[in-house]
């Protein structure tokens, strides 16, 4: 059963991206930097469909830039610095953050998705853990696409 203030097709044709090997692309090319694009992106979508209290905070984007873009910058000094600087541990910290304000989103987004959708185990638009764990945006991209096409 899907929200009755929110259609499915048009949820669903907005969320729409693109492929998610381009996107694959992307990420990997800016350094996970367009992730946080991508994700801002897709949760002003979903957030235009939830009431206000259940809404994923822009806030949280902002501290997702700093993040990414210091993990770039500290990849970059990194590359200059012996191991055993603690240049080389900072960076690693920050790697680890953004990779969990990753997965943090993902599971908001995911979550925000099955409220909107109805969504229960087992049915079509169920966006699975495992999966979200693993590749975050590139399976909620991945599933959104797959959606579109039944």
């Amino acid at each position: 059963m899907i929200a009755p203030n929110c259609p499915t097709t048009e949820l669903m044709e907005k969320l729409k991206w693109g492929s998610t090997w381009r996107l694959f692309g992307l990420i990997l090319i800016t350094y996970f930097i367009y992730m946080v694009y991508y994700a801002r992106r897709q949760t002003i979508i979903l957030n235009a469909y939830s009431p206000s209290e259940k809404q994923i905070g822009l806030a949280f984007f902002r501290w997702w830039f700093i993040i990414t873009y210091s993990s770039l910058a500290l990849f970059f000094v990194y590359l200059f610095v012996p191991d055993d600087s603690p240049w080389v541990t900072i960076s690693n910290l920050f790697d680890h953050l953004d990779g969990l304000l990753a997965l943090i989103w993902a599971f908001r987004a995911r979550s925000s998705f099955h409220r909107l959708m109805l969504s229960e185990k087992g049915t079509p638009y169920w966006f699975n853990g495992i999966w979200t764990f693993l590749f975050q945006a590139l399976y909620i991209n991945f599933k959104i696409n797959r959606l579109l096409k039944k």
